[in-house]
């Protein structure tokens, strides 16, 4: 724990001399058909982190050693193109076996506040379609307009598994009155999927998971 927390001190000290604007937080990948999803974000998200922009921390809990009774496809320490890739982009902290909320509870707001004015949390099974779909600068710029900690793109296709009918939020339509062409419309409910938060919008959420209570952040 010392160490990984020692890494993200050490990548906000950097980061405060040169003045980065976010974080882009993926805390939780470890699957081979998640890893292609991350790869694909990162890829429209390259130029803003190429550009000192914005840094990315990738959180894994997948495990490092391999069982032979597993099928070689499905170890997910073998997509060294695909892993490397993401390494040249992202700090990548291994944690075999933790859940999102363990992660996200990791990245404290004491460490990151002087660091940066936003962080963007991700989650791995969450995919950005285009550059015109979705981006940060676009987002960042409605949020400051309207004065919002806390802004999410909507998200399509949620998967929707047994009890879980409430995810139909995520793919309702705009409020009936809504205005033709409006960026966004407010909500009394975001579901974690893609969030872009304020530092004071993050630490609302920091402040409120306990992993060891409540493992999922509901």
């Amino acid at each position: 724990m010392g160490v990984i927390y020692a890494l993200l001190w050490v990548l906000c000290l950097v980061r405060a001399s040169f003045g980065a604007e976010g974080l882009i937080v993926v805390p939780g990948l470890g699957r081979k058909d998640r890893l292609d999803t991350v790869v694909s974000n990162i890829k429209y998200l390259e130029p803003l982190v190429r550009a000192g922009r914005w840094d990315c921390v990738i959180y894994t809990y997948a495990a490092r050693e391999f069982v032979a009774s597993i099928n070689k496809s499905n170890y997910f320490w073998s997509y060294n193109q695909e892993l490397d890739y993401l390494r040249s982009l992202c700090t990548i902290v291994e944690n075999e076996g933790k859940r999102v909320t363990e992660h996200l509870h990791m990245v404290q707001p004491a460490l990151i506040r002087s660091a940066y004015k936003y962080v963007f949390v991700l989650l791995d099974d969450c995919k950005i379609e285009s550059a015109s779909s979705f981006h940060l600068d676009d987002m960042v710029a409605i949020m400051e307009t309207n004065k919002l900690t806390a802004a999410s793109p909507r998200i399509i296709n949620a998967n929707k598994g047994g009890g879980q009918g409430f995810r139909t939020i995520m793919q309702a339509d705009p409020p009936q009155g809504a205005q033709l062409g409006s960026p966004g419309y407010i909500v009394s409910f975001i579901e974690i999927f893609g969030v872009v938060m304020t530092m004071d919008g993050y630490t609302a959420l920091w402040e409120l998971l306990s992993p060891k209570v409540n493992p999922y952040g509901w």
